[in-house]
């Protein structure tokens, strides 16, 4: 006798979960997306209103290109500064990553405002003293400092899995560069899209807990 029914049902409840977990991530990047027109494909650093992304400013932050290939975090939510053990806010980007996975985010980077395109990238950090391994999804969206050149990111991170009490690093199972057509036509869009749930995650907490009430954007001075 066979039952096909158990394997369907395993992929369908893995690819559910998955949506539930990153849905701070498709907030994040339809606010980038409705910052966007025909007239600006890339829509400006100063456009950005915390506000707008309110149900996931604990896995948000904002990069700045400083050279190509390397960044550094200008704002930082609190899942971010979880994963770093402190205040994020003026690290490296590359702090978050191993040694080789920061040769190709280094690269993509590069490419990032020449293209220009948005990441998406698939993390794992094994398992450190005692906790377990985290898997994590990211996205970095391009924009416009005051000079008009391409660089600073809008970016988004959720992981799943016990964070512990150290920095984690982590490599990378997938990494991919979406080219952001410039000509091309797009839809103008009248209104922000409307705020989906966000799963929060706290040190030593799953990722996919509810988030508390008061998001922990931690603000820092720029000079955009």
């Amino acid at each position: 006798m066979r039952f096909d029914s158990g394997p369907k049902k395993v992929f369908f409840m893995s690819e559910r979960e998955k949506l539930r977990r990153t849905a701070p991530l498709r907030l994040i990047e339809s606010y980038w997306q409705a910052l966007r027109s025909a007239a600006e494909p890339i829509p400006a650093r100063s456009r950005v209103d915390p506000r707008g992304i309110e149900d996931a400013l604990e896995y948000a932050f904002i990069v700045e290109i400083l050279a190509p290939g390397t960044g550094r975090l200008r704002v930082a939510g609190g899942h971010l500064n979880d994963l770093m053990g402190h205040t994020a806010a003026g690290l490296p980007l590359s702090a978050l990553f191993d040694q080789d996975a920061r040769e190709r985010m280094s690269a993509a980077l590069g490419e990032i405002g020449t293209r220009p395109a948005l990441l998406r990238a698939e993390l794992i950090s094994d398992a450190v003293l005692g906790f377990g391994r985290v898997t994590g999804d990211m996205v970095l969206l391009p924009l416009r400092s005051q000079s008009g050149a391409t660089d600073r990111l809008l970016g988004g991170l959720v992981t799943v899995g016990r964070i512990g009490r150290n920095a984690r690093r982590f490599s990378l199972s997938g990494l991919t560069l979406e080219e952001i057509p410039l000509r091309a036509p797009l839809i103008e869009t009248a209104a922000l899209p409307e705020r989906k749930r966000a799963y929060g995650s706290a040190r030593n907490r799953d990722a996919a807990a509810p988030v508390s009430e008061r998001p922990h954007l931690k603000l820092v001075v720029s000079n955009d």
